[in-house]
């Protein structure tokens, strides 16, 4: 049994997760992992998947090329390596706490830059990203959304107050609150 990262990406239009969902169920192979966006008008989705054997592997690479012709995607498959060290990778990310992190401004190079590499001198893991221009024009707003993983040892007090300086610098508006504190 192997693991590996499927990306698709192609001219977004409806149905291409539902086409390529259900070729993964047909084969029997487990979808473990998936994160799919519309990135300017394109279609984009990562997929990490469990493959039983080497002859499904066989039959995943030819079922793919067909849509991948039929759907005019690009696909790329890439083995993740053995399952203890996904295992141990996930076991060391538990190690910390979940936060959520908001930032709020006029749109600017280099505020995913600076945010990260602030967050990256904390030992601050990035465990999902999202950021997107609302509005057109001068009343846009970028948008970006962040999870990390910091690890318990982290100065929780130093991190934010570097957080909230970096705001300032880079005039956007931050928030960061645990992710218990947030009820949907």
């Amino acid at each position: 049994m192997t693991h590996q990262l499927l990306i698709v990406t192609g001219q977004d239009r409806p149905g291409i997760v539902g086409a390529v969902s259900q070729l993964l169920a047909k084969k029997k192979i487990n979808l473990e992992d998936l994160r799919m966006s519309i990135l300017e008008g394109e279609f984009a989705m990562m997929v990490v998947v469990r493959i039983p054997n080497n002859k499904i592997q066989a039959e995943l690479d030819r079922s793919l090329a067909q849509l991948k012709k039929k759907w005019e995607l690009l696909i790329f498959q890439c083995p993740l390596g053995a399952l203890e060290a996904l295992k141990a990778s996930q076991k060391k990310l538990a190690q910390g706490s979940t936060w959520i992190i908001r930032v709020l401004g006029k749109d600017k190079t280099g505020i995913v830059s600076a945010v990260s590499q602030s967050l990256a001198k904390y030992h601050c893991n990035i465990t999902d990203l999202q950021c997107r221009i609302l509005g057109t024009g001068a009343k846009s707003i970028y948008t970006m959304v962040l999870e990390c993983s910091i690890p318990k040892k982290t100065n929780l007090r130093a991190l934010k107050q570097a957080l909230t300086r970096l705001a300032k610098r880079i005039s956007v508006e931050l928030q960061i609150q645990h992710a218990d504190l947030i009820h949907l």
